[in-house]
């Protein structure tokens, strides 16, 4: 003969049933929210292959580093503002560039310039630039950064 279980057994049972089902379901929910927030609030790397993708500065491995350096300054030289040498005024311009994966400059902004010539003039520079790519791991990829240029009378 069989006895039904008391209503105290029945609450106790039920409650401990309900808390090994917590130990269960909690932590499972919590590693669930856990990969939907992060799916969420950070965006996922994007894969370095990806050629539409502009990496920020300092997202890459590798910095774009300028290969043409003697001959940019030859090209400064020769870029100056006439008016603006004859009148004995130097000025900076930094520029935004991106590189593309291949070092060559695909665009270029003036930011900010001390004289408007001056940023006619490094838009002109920056056409003829060439970097080492920018990497992310060993990839070459298109990189986006600020870039300043200074026109001086003197050399160097």
């Amino acid at each position: 003969m069989t006895s039904s279980p008391s209503p105290f057994a029945r609450r106790f049972f039920r409650r401990d049933a309900l808390r090994r089902l917590a130990t269960i379901v909690l932590p499972l929910v919590a590693v669930l929210a856990g990969t939907r927030a992060s799916a969420q609030g950070a965006p996922a790397a994007p894969a370095a292959t990806d050629t539409t993708i502009v990496w920020g500065y300092r997202q890459v491995t590798t910095e774009p580093r300028l290969q043409n350096g003697p001959l940019v300054e030859r090209m400064i030289a020769q870029n100056y503002p006439h008016d603006l040498r004859d009148a004995g005024i130097v000025g900076t311009v930094t520029l935004e560039v991106t590189i593309r994966a291949d070092g060559r400059v695909e665009e270029a902004t003036v930011l900010q310039a001390t004289e408007r010539a001056f940023g006619a003039a490094a838009l002109r520079l920056a056409r003829s630039m060439r970097f080492s790519p920018a990497r992310v791991g060993s990839t070459p990829v298109r990189c986006r950064f600020t870039l300043p240029v200074t026109f001086s009378l003197q050399p160097g």
